[in-house]
């Protein structure tokens, strides 16, 4: 017969397994811990991995129960979520009940209040007939006034209010000055305040001057890279232009040798075109 073994908090149990069944399990666990019939119970076994898997039917108990065929070792936790369902719907049950209570009490004391303004207006509107013009007007004008006055006493309220408002913000400024000027004289009794705030000052003014003299040396950092790169760019095209120029007079010389080149060979072709027209009459005195 297979064992139950559980582990509930620092409490270590065991009892013999009597059911396939996952509800009279818990049943069983609940009457050996003394818990709650109501609790709701979350149940793991280690499996043969190590891990701690969640079971809460029949069928992952059958599973379980396969894998650990004689001891089944079940860690236990009572859940917070898992509060008696029924304990819960009397809450609500009586919540309920009170809420309809308290509202109809408070119905009953709205229609029996004399100074409730809809059952004056309904006792107006059942005696508005028998009323003769000179009543009716009088009420109307009774009403008006108390309208009036009501109007009056909500501003005067509202008046009452600021002032006051103003007034505990006077007193607290006043209150804030005189604690700073009191401040001064306390502090003044003190040699180690004075001495902590000239501290204080001092390092302050020198922390200034150290900023001042980062952003000159900023300063001049930026004006010496634009310096350096306006230079470098007049420099760059002052290079270009001497070379473009060089290169002109380079060609310049390469086609004035190749026109003197050229000029002798015409002289000699010239010349050439003399002697034989010399040497083609020469020939023809002589065969005359």
């Amino acid at each position: 017969m297979a064992s139950v073994k559980i582990n509930y908090k620092d409490e270590k149990r065991r009892f013999p397994l009597t059911t396939n069944k996952f509800d009279e399990l818990a049943a069983q666990i609940k009457t050996v811990l003394n818990l709650d019939a109501g609790v709701h119970l979350v149940l793991r076994y280690k499996d043969n991995e190590g891990d701690l898997i969640l079971f809460n039917s029949d069928k992952e108990l059958a599973d379980a129960l396969a894998i650990k065929h004689d001891l089944l070792s079940v860690h236990v936790k009572v859940s917070k979520k898992g509060c008696d369902k029924k304990d819960k719907k009397d809450k609500k049950d009586k919540k309920e009940k009170k809420d309809k209570k308290d509202k109809k009490d408070k119905k009953d004391k709205k229609e029996h209040d004399p100074a409730n303004p809809d059952l004056a207006a309904s006792s107006e509107s059942v005696s508005s007939s028998e009323e003769t013009p000179e009543e009716k007007a009088k009420r109307k004008e009774a009403k008006k006034k108390a309208k009036t006055e009501k109007k009056a006493a909500k501003k005067a309220k509202k008046a009452a209010k600021k002032a006051a408002k103003k007034d505990a913000k006077a007193l607290k400024k006043k209150e804030k000055a005189e604690k700073k000027l009191h401040e001064p004289a306390e502090s003044s009794d003190s040699s180690e305040d004075e001495a902590v705030h000239a501290k204080k000052v001092a390092l302050k003014e020198k922390l200034r001057v150290a900023k001042e003299e980062l952003h000159t040396h900023e300063h001049a950092f930026h004006k010496a890279k634009r310096e350096a790169k306006k230079e470098f760019r007049d420099f760059k095209n002052q290079h270009k232009a001497e070379h473009a120029a060089a290169k002109a007079t380079k060609s310049g010389e390469k086609a004035a040798a190749a026109a003197a080149a050229a000029k002798p060979s015409d002289d000699h072709s010239a010349h050439h075109h003399d002697a034989s027209l010399d040497s083609k009459i020469t020939a023809a005195i002589l065969d005359d």
